[in-house]
């Protein structure tokens, strides 16, 4: 389902992610704890060769108004409050944090999935400092048994909190290749519905390499896509996508090392607050 193209003015996001339609590219930040919006940032020389023929004069005309997201790796997840006051200063609007993976050093369960040990603090001081905030989780289900497992433990993550951006399902890694084609978008699909039953504005993440391996045409067709693209041209995809990450190499004020640098067109904040998906559903 892709949602609204409403336009807006700047985004960051933090771990992953312009879109096919006209006007769809905005900056986005990947920290594997957190992702950034900011309003305020015009296009910059760099970005604009991202932009080229019709969509790109139709980004350029709509330069003002273009949302920019960024996105941050984990030994840039430990964000203090004032790193995150410094982040709204420079015209950043909102977050996109990371909440789960597996991983059996960093864990103490059994299966190896944890919550990122930044996510309650990047949480709180990114709000408490007014940027908007969304969440992604990286996957490594092979099955619905593992993927209910992964969302039940992102419920407990982002139970009581308020989130104005997407939820997003992280979709990248090597040991899904293992999975069909149909299998891989089938199990896709459901974690993405899943994502919806509990209330939220459901989004996909990938990498224009990785999208072979799924039903890019079904999933794209029905959901937002971020999508993740250093070639520094126009994802040559045909698959629609509303995010684009561009760059693993940029710089965010507050924020140590390089940061993920995402376009979009889309007000995700305005859409999710008027479509009522900011939290958890009652009994989800």
């Amino acid at each position: 389902m892709l949602h609204d193209a409403e336009l807006t003015d700047a985004v960051i996001d933090m771990d992953h992610c312009i879109t096919q339609r006209i006007c769809r590219k905005m900056p986005l930040i990947v920290v594997p704890a957190v992702a950034l919006i900011d309003h305020t940032h015009m296009i910059g020389l760099d970005d604009a060769e991202i932009f080229k023929g019709t969509a790109a004069r139709n980004y350029m005309r709509l330069i003002a108004l273009r949302q920019l997201h960024r996105h941050a790796k984990r030994n840039q997840g430990k964000i203090t409050l004032d790193g995150w006051r410094k982040v709204k200063a420079a015209g950043y609007k909102g977050a996109m944090l990371k909440t789960v993976s597996t991983n059996r050093k960093l864990s103490k369960r059994a299966d190896g999935l944890y919550i990122d040990p930044t996510f309650e603090r990047n949480y709180r001081n990114a709000r408490a400092a007014g940027l908007d905030v969304g969440v992604y989780y990286y996957t490594y289900a092979t099955s619905e048994a593992i993927a209910d497992a992964e969302l039940a433990l992102v419920r407990e993550a982002v139970r009581g909190k308020e989130l104005t951006m997407p939820v997003c399902v992280d979709v990248e890694e090597n040991k899904l290749k293992q999975l069909s084609t149909l299998d891989l978008s089938n199990l896709t699909a459901y974690a993405l519905e899943q994502v919806e039953r509990m209330g939220f504005y459901a989004q996909l993440y990938t990498y224009t390499g990785y999208s072979y391996e799924m039903d890019m045409q079904r999933l794209a067709g029905r959901w937002d896509v971020w999508l993740a693209d250093y070639t520094g041209k126009t994802p040559n995809v045909t698959f629609n996508y509303n995010a684009h990450q561009h760059t693993s190499k940029g710089s965010v004020p507050g924020i140590s090392g390089n940061v993920d640098l995402n376009v979009t067109t889309i007000n995700y904040p305005k859409i999710i607050r008027k479509k009522g998906l900011t939290r958890l559903r009652e009994g989800a």
